[in-house]
Order: structure tokens, then C-alpha cells, then sequence
């Protein structure tokens, strides 16, 4: 009697434990901690099942995908669901399992397994009379509506994402669970980033980081304050944003988690592309592009190479941009991706022109955009909107020019991308859409309305210190009008 009271003792100890260590990122000895639940587990499905659950979990933040499913998978078959306990237990898998799909980009696969969890969630409810377990539902009712929420983002269904998180938030402030509260703040913080509204998005965000600080949450501080830099990076404020990625690159680094440094270096690849300072930019691609080819991340795989065929599509190195966005596009079509694809296919759009302005170079061009602007149009993300309205604007002057077409209303497409980015404050592409308006009017021949949108773009990129644009504007207007 008193060595099974021991043991349970032990047993909640080295769980404890493990939780703590992973709030604090010290994921190496979380795993230790888990492990030695294992063996002290053998006589009981649940607490093995749980266990192995954990260490799938600390996987995930770390970024290795194929043991997190490895473990998922054996936590799940141990269980019986004989008890309420264990089919609690199951829950909790299933939403483990709708997080590994939606990182791998399966969001149908990730939609099912969250609505089995709501499923088995009002199945079992009734028979709950212990208040500990109906707030444990509770709890993963909120998270599932988390999910639900982060699915319909990446979905590009912006209000049903809002309803999701607005009744998982509501839940969370129910049961006063602080961490739930300040995921919800950091994803209503995505939402309206998305949306441009970053002065709400900053409010939310911060809120999420004095939360998190408040319970020392490494990981999540690291991520708000790489989020902060997303948004400090529309804005045209680079230092500010580079200030944030550092941070989250250090706290990454420490805790250990090797996805969260592969996003970051893209993030300081963008940054440093959007600065003209090319050379840090390849390196951060780079070393982002390694971290997801060694844990398998097809998807980010996917994305990076795009963020390298862009850059070698601003350098004009043509050859390599195909390269890098054609790979690009293979992968993210596999996965059916709606969110980073439209600006890929934009940017083979551009490819194509760039390449030739002949017939067949051009309506392979108005192919690419459709294609971008169906499904930009079908996620309703306005940013992705403006971007791809940029280049078809280019193509149709193009087409127009080569007596592909008669005249178009190619101009509609700037304007319209203009008071777009104007609206999501976005300067840096506000100027480059500038900078694309003014060298169609330079095809055109219309050579003072050109000079105009280029000395806006100038004067936006001095003031975002944007030096290589600010270069490649004064090329440009050199050239053609001295």
C-alpha cells in the first residue's frame, strides 16, 4: 500500500515536471522526465499513454514531425477507451494529431480529427459529474475551437476564424486558464495583422506576451516577439523588426527549438532582401532552407524556396529564380496550399516577362496570374490581392504594347494594388508598386507621369531605408530620362 503511494507520488512528480521544463523550453530534460514516466508506467494504459502523448508533443516544438507521429500513433494504440478517463485521454490525442496536420499542411485531415474530438467531446459530457474532468472538457473545447480557428485562417475564411477564436476565448476566460487566454490574443493578433489592422494587432499581442512573461513561457515569448517583428516588417519599420526576430532567434536557440530558428532566419531573409542587403538575405534563406530539410518540413520547404527564387528574381538572375520557384510550386500544389502559393505563381508571372516580352512568354505570364489571382481571390487575402494585381498590370501593358491586345485598363491594376497596400499600411510595397507603375509608363512613353510614381517610390524607400531600391530607382530614372 505504502509503495503504490510512493509511486503515485513519483509518478505525478515526474510528470510535473516535465510540464514545467517544457514551459521553460528545457525540452532535453522534459524528455528524460517523460521517459522515466514510461518505465514507472507499464501497469497503466492511461498514465503510458499520456506520457508518450508529451514526448509527441515536445517533438512538435521541436520541430521533428515524424516522431511526434510516431509517438502519437503509440499513444493512441495503447488506449482501450474502456473509462472516461482514457476517452478524456483520447481527446487530447486527437488535437495532438490535428496540430502535426496542420504544421504538415493536411488541413482536411486536421478538420477531421478536430471535429471527432467535439464529437466524442458531447458524447461523453453528460456522463461527467466530476468538476475537475467537465473543466479538463472544457479546456479542450476551447482548444479545439482554437484549432478550428487556426484552420479557417489558413483557409483564408477570415470571419469564421474570428467566431472560432472569439468561443475559444470565451471558454478560456471561463475556466481562467491564462495560457489558452494569451494563445487566443496571439491568434486574434494573426487575424488582424492579416487584415492590416496592425495597431489592433500589436494591442493583442502584447497582451499575449505579458501573459506569457507572466507564467515564463520561453517558447511562446520567443514567438510573440517574432510575430511583433512580422509586424514592425509590414510597416517599414526594419530595425524595430530585427530588434524582434533577434530576440526570437536567441530564445529559439536556447530552448532548443529548431523550427521556430528555421522561420526566424526566413524572417531575417526578408528583412535583409527588403533592405537590398542581398548577400545576409541568401545566407538566412539558406541556413532556413537547411533547419527544414533536416526535420522534413516540406511545406516551410516549399515557402523558402520561393522566398530564394524571389531574391534571385529581384537580383535578375533569372536561371536560378526558375529554378528555386518552379520547386517552390511543385510543393506547395502537392499540399494544396492556398497561402503562400498565389505570390509564388506571381512571381513566375513575373518570371515569364522578365524573361521575354514575346506572345508565348506573355500568355504563359496571364496564365500564372489568373491561377494566383483565383486563389488569392477565393483566401480574400488583400495583400495577396495587390501583389499579384502589380505584376498583372505589367504583363497587360506588355500585352498591349506588343499588339497582343487593344487598350486595356492596365493602369486599374496599380491603382487598385496602390490603395490597397496604402489601406494595410504596408510602405514598402505601397513604393514598389510605385516603382512597377512608373516603369510601365516608362513602356508606355509616358515619361513624366513615370517620373512621378518613381520619386513617390523613391522617397519611400529613403525614408524605410530600402538602399537597393532606392539604387534601382535612381537607375532607372537615369536611364531613361538623361
Amino acid at each position: 500500500m505504502k509503495e503504490n503511494f510512493r509511486k503515485g507520488l513519483l509518478i505525478r512528480a515526474l510528470e510535473g515536471k516535465g510540464e514545467v521544463l517544457t514551459i521553460l523550453g528545457n525540452y532535453d530534460n522534459a524528455i528524460n522526465s517523460f521517459e522515466m514516466l514510461v518505465n514507472y508506467s507499464e501497469n497503466s494504459n492511461l498514465q503510458l499513454s499520456r506520457a508518450k502523448r508529451n514526448i509527441s508533443t515536445i517533438f512538435i516544438l521541436k520541430g521533428n514531425l515524424k516522431n511526434a507521429l510516431k509517438l502519437a500513433d503509440e499513444a493512441n494504440s495503447i488506449l482501450k477507451e474502456d473509462s472516461i478517463e482514457e476517452q478524456i485521454e483520447k481527446i487530447e490525442i486527437l488535437t495532438l494529431y490535428s496540430w502535426i496536420y496542420r504544421i504538415e499542411g493536411f488541413l482536411e485531415k486536421c478538420l477531421r480529427k478536430n471535429k471527432e474530438g467535439l464529437e466524442m467531446i458531447d458524447k461523453i459530457s453528460s456522463s461527467v459529474v466530476c468538476e475537475k474532468k467537465k473543466s479538463h472538457l472544457k479546456r479542450l473545447t476551447a482548444e479545439i475551437f482554437g484549432n478550428l480557428g487556426l484552420i479557417f485562417r489558413a483557409k483564408g475564411e477570415y470571419n469564421k476564424a474570428l467566431e472560432h477564436y472569439q468561443k475559444s476565448l470565451s471558454i478560456f476566460e471561463e475556466i481562467d486558464n491564462k495560457s489558452g487566454i494569451a494563445i487566443v490574443y496571439a491568434n486574434l493578433g494573426v487575424l488582424y495583422s492579416d487584415e492590416g489592422e496592425y495597431d489592433k494587432s500589436i494591442e493583442f499581442y502584447q497582451k499575449s506576451l505579458r501573459i506569457f512573461e507572466e507564467i515564463g513561457d520561453k517558447r511562446s515569448i520567443g514567438l510573440i516577439n517574432g510575430s511583433l517583428g512580422i509586424v514592425y516588417q509590414n510597416k517599414g519599420e526594419y530595425d524595430k523588426a530585427l530588434d524582434l526576430f533577434q530576440k526570437k532567434l536567441s530564445i529559439s536557440e536556447m530552448i532548443g527549438d529548431i523550427r521556430s530558428i528555421g522561420f526566424v532566419r526566413g524572417n531575417l531573409g526578408v528583412i535583409y532582401q527588403n533592405k537590398g542587403e542581398y548577400n545576409k538575405s541568401i545566407m538566412e534563406y539558406e541556413k532556413s532552407l537547411k533547419i527544414f530539410e533536416a526535420i522534413n518540413d516540406k511545406k516551410s520547404i516549399g515557402m523558402t524556396l520561393g522566398n530564394i527564387g524571389s531574391l534571385y528574381l529581384e537580383m535578375g538572375r533569372l536561371k536560378k529564380a526558375e529554378l528555386f520557384l518552379s520547386s517552390a510550386e511543385k510543393i506547395l500544389n502537392d499540399y494544396k496550399d492556398k497561402y503562400y502559393l498565389p505570390e509564388i505563381l506571381a512571381n513566375i508571372a513575373e518570371l515569364k516577362i522578365r524573361k521575354s516580352a514575346t506572345g508565348s512568354f506573355i500568355k504563359q505570364a496571364l496564365d500564372y496570374i489568373q491561377r494566383a489571382l483565383k486563389i488569392a481571390y477565393e483566401t480574400e487575402l488583400k495583400e495577396d490581392i495587390a501583389k499579384i494585381l502589380i505584376i498583372k498590370g505589367l504583363i497587360e501593358i506588355k500585352e498591349m504594347m506588343e499588339k497582343m491586345v487593344n487598350e486595356t485598363k492596365w493602369e486599374d491594376n496599380f491603382i487598385e494594388a496602390i490603395n490597397i497596400f496604402q489601406e494595410l499600411n504596408q510602405p514598402f510595397w505601397e513604393a514598389k508598386a510605385y516603382y512597377y507603375y512608373g516603369e510601365a509608363l516608362m513602356i508606355r512613353g509616358e515619361k513624366e507621369r513615370a517620373n512621378e510614381y518613381l520619386q513617390k517610390a523613391q522617397g519611400i524607400f529613403e525614408k524605410i531605408t530600402s538602399k537597393m531600391y532606392v539604387k534601382k530607382v535612381k537607375s532607372i530614372i537615369l536611364k531613361r530620362f538623361y
